[in-house]
């Protein structure tokens, strides 16, 4: 079972988003934040291997979050998933370590799932193939970042 954390303000918003990604991917464990100190206990207490995250959060930006989760917890993907689809924020996601970037305006929730069985096939393959009892070493550490036409590599 795969976990992830939803942090997003809004939370009818949150849960319809858990609500569907559970539908489609019964996969996954989901956990729910909606600021900077919710987003650190539930990533200390769930172990995330994923974050999904807006940008805008009570008290703190979603960048700005993204930033100090990615000091903190680099091996842990990030997608900005946020209403604010300017250039700007593009590249300022990037530059803060976001490894993917969607629009809620021009992405749908299936886009999000087909993003979210990318990153987990990819790291199922990447894992598998990095397995020491397969070539008598340990594996690297991090995972791959899958590539998307909205992400970065």
């Amino acid at each position: 079972m795969y976990k992830i954390i939803i942090i997003e303000e809004n939370i009818k918003l949150r849960k319809q988003i858990k609500r569907i990604l559970i539908s489609k991917l019964p996969f996954l464990s989901i956990a729910e934040a909606s600021d900077e100190k919710e987003t650190f206990l539930e990533i200390e207490e769930t172990r995330p291997d994923l974050v999904i995250i807006d940008i805008q959060l009570a008290g703190e930006n979603g960048l700005n979050l993204t930033k100090k989760i990615k000091m903190q917890y680099p091996h842990i993907p990030v997608v900005i998933n946020t209403n604010n689809d300017s250039p700007e924020y593009r590249n300022e996601a990037t530059l803060v370590g976001a490894d993917y970037f969607l629009s809620k305006r021009s992405n749908t929730i299936n886009e999000l799932v087909t993003l979210i069985e990318s990153i987990f096939s990819k790291a199922s393959v990447a894992t598998n193939q990095r397995s020491p009892a397969k070539h008598g070493q340990p594996p690297p550490e991090g995972l791959p970042h899958a590539a998307s036409s909205s992400g970065r590599q």
